[in-house]
């Protein structure tokens, strides 16, 4: 099995709405083949609303560690092609098998559990950073294959895992594992380092900013 990414760098300007990466590889074997594409873990917190005295508030909530900022898979065929569910969870192949923590519950249960999981799923569906792909891996005579998968702008900056599995019979007989890199470039990158490393010196020039903007604002509006 070999694999390999068109581009390993997406570069995040100010104006980027979105980047499509190809992969494309080789099999020297009958079989399957898989990719899943993972990107930066970290927690993730789901809040549930309800409804007090006609007013919606932020109620109980449920934190997750390790979630994955995006998630993409794709197969050959029109279903996933049949894995050993040691491996599925292994390899977390599959939304359904993503080994996300329980951070902090509150005491629920294994069923409210569920529903903040899934909850957490469907909002990322929604922002289109989980995905499964509409059309199957495109397979070139009997030993090349080819797809891609799309980066969309809200997808978190960091290392992305990029892995291709070989499957025959229930069973991984090769996988291979590639990085891809999505940075943020031009003055978008020196914004974002400067929040990040100097976060207080940000806070205090990004309201400096704001009183300046106000004043501005109302000397324009009186002298009209």
């Amino acid at each position: 099995l070999i694999a390999s990414l068109d581009s390993h760098i997406v570069a995040i300007s100010i104006d980027f709405t979105g980047n499509e990466v190809l992969l494309f590889g080789s099999i020297d074997e009958e079989g399957d083949v898989i990719v899943v594409v993972s990107g930066p873990r970290g927690p993730a917190t789901v809040r549930k609303k309800a409804k007090t005295l006609g007013i919606w508030h932020n109620a109980d909530a449920v934190t997750f560690d390790n979630v994955p900022g995006f998630y993409f898979i794709n197969y050959t065929g029109k279903i996933l092609p049949f894995v050993s569910e040691g491996s599925r969870l292994r390899h977390e192949i599959g939304v359904e098998n993503l080994n996300m923590h329980v951070k902090n519950s509150d005491g629920k249960t294994l069923d409210e559990i569920q529903e903040y999981r899934q909850a957490l799923i469907s909002e990322k569906k929604k922002i289109n950073t989980f995905n499964v792909a509409l059309d199957p891996i495109e397979r070139l005579g009997d030993h090349l294959f080819r797809t891609s998968f799309f980066v969309p702008a809200t997808a978190p900056v960091g290392t992305y895992t990029v892995e291709v599995f070989l499957v025959r019979d229930g069973k991984i007989i090769s996988a291979q594992a590639t990085p891809l890199f999505v940075r943020k470039t031009g003055i978008e990158a020196q914004i974002y380092n400067i929040a990040y490393k100097h976060s207080a010196f940000y806070g205090i020039v990004a309201i400096l900013i704001a009183i300046f903007a106000g004043y501005a604002a109302n000397w324009i509006f009186r002298k009209k």
